[in-house]
């Protein structure tokens, strides 16, 4: 029992230094998560384990306090104090006292928007103390394995409810004995955003004479990422230098889809039509994702949805050898990943056309 719980201690602090290990370096080589800070309470009811006792398992309340911060979108290291209602039992006569310092690091799996499975592995420091019927009081502390699974589910974009179920393994020593905690936990969590404001749109825009609203232009590439409108689709016009840029910002896919969750027939139909006319220009067909799940897994969806887009165009008669067709997954987001409408206009497909420099051009 000893060695396990030795074993198990070992193991959960590997894990933890690797997590840190990975994601620190992820951060140095600019990936573009943005961190997010979170505080909570917790409630629940637990059931202690004790094999040493004769009748049923004690069981009562505890409640907490936590926070967490963001890795990634899917990661988060949490921290949190617990504690537990006083466990008496009656044959033995034996009253538990236990109260914990929880770590652990934390992965979100999603389900669709806003609803995650996740899955929680860590350490929590105890300080126990065990009251027996001769009145003799034994105290310990130590460290124990813990983990859990759940589900989270963002209510608003800030507010975060969980439920799930949490073990803590091996708690007392030889001389209290030792009992494993099941716990049934509810909590509540407020997201504090930490926004990146060079990824993302400005409220102050400049206007120009006729106090309408220009796009920021970025003069030393096209690759640029443009606001849009409400709508499904808005396209821009943007001198760069000689050339022509015309962007086509299609934000029309649901979570964890690459097909267009509407009919743009009518809006390919205008954009094939621009397209065909400048024969000559070199078109860009650029897919994005939001941040929610795995870059890797998002990175291959940006490029189907780029892919989908580009072919719906070629029925519409673009020519394919004029197509490049590229998938950035949840880079360069035109909106917050941390609020709902933000992540509707961040999955999105970019068409970029940029005909050979004229005299038109230019005036």
């Amino acid at each position: 029992m000893k060695l396990m719980k030795t074993t198990l201690v070992f193991v959960t602090q590997a894990f933890l230094y690797c997590v840190l290990t990975i994601n620190v370096a992820w951060a140095k080589e600019g990936s573009e998560f943005q961190p997010t800070m979170s505080v909570g309470v917790e409630g629940g009811y637990q059931i202690a384990d004790d094999s040493s006792l004769n009748q049923s398992d004690p069981s009562g309340g505890l409640w907490g306090i936590f926070g967490g911060y963001f890795l990634d979108p899917s990661w988060r290291l949490e921290a949190g104090y617990q504690y537990q209602n006083e466990l008496t039992t009656t044959n033995p006569q034996v009253k538990i006292n236990n109260q914990f310092i929880n770590f652990s690091a934390r992965y979100d799996w999603p389900i669709q928007d806003g609803l995650n499975v996740y899955g929680r592995f860590g350490l929590s420091y105890w300080d126990l103390t065990k009251t027996f019927s001769s009145l003799e009081t034994i105290d310990a502390n130590g460290l124990s394995p813990s983990m859990g699974i759940g589900l989270s589910y963002r209510i608003l974009p800030t507010i975060e409810l969980t439920t799930g179920y949490a073990f803590q393994y091996g708690i007392g020593n030889s001389t209290t004995g030792e009992y494993d905690n099941h716990q049934l936990l509810l909590s509540i969590a407020y997201l504090f955003e930490v926004e990146d404001e060079s990824q993302l749109l400005s409220s102050k825009d400049e206007q120009n004479e006729s106090g309408k609203t220009e796009p920021k232009i970025a003069a030393e590439s096209i690759d640029i990422v443009v606001p849009s409108d409400n709508s499904e689709v808005s396209n821009t016009t943007i001198k760069v230098k000689k050339t022509v840029t015309t962007l086509y910002t299609l934000s029309v896919f649901d979570f964890d889809k690459y097909k267009p969750n509407s009919d743009i027939s009518k809006k390919l139909s205008q954009i094939s039509k621009l397209l065909q006319e400048n024969k000559n220009g070199n078109i860009k067909v650029v897919g994005y994702t939001d941040s929610i799940g795995n870059k890797k897994y998002n990175l291959n969806l940006s490029l189907k949805r780029a892919n989908e887009i580009a072919n719906l165009l070629i029925e519409k008669g673009v020519v394919r050898n004029r197509l490049i067709i590229i998938g950035k997954g949840e880079n360069n987001p035109i909106a917050s990943n941390n609020k709902k409408e933000g992540r509707v206009k961040n999955r999105r497909v970019e068409v970029f056309l940029t005909p050979l420099a004229t005299e038109n051009n230019e005036k």
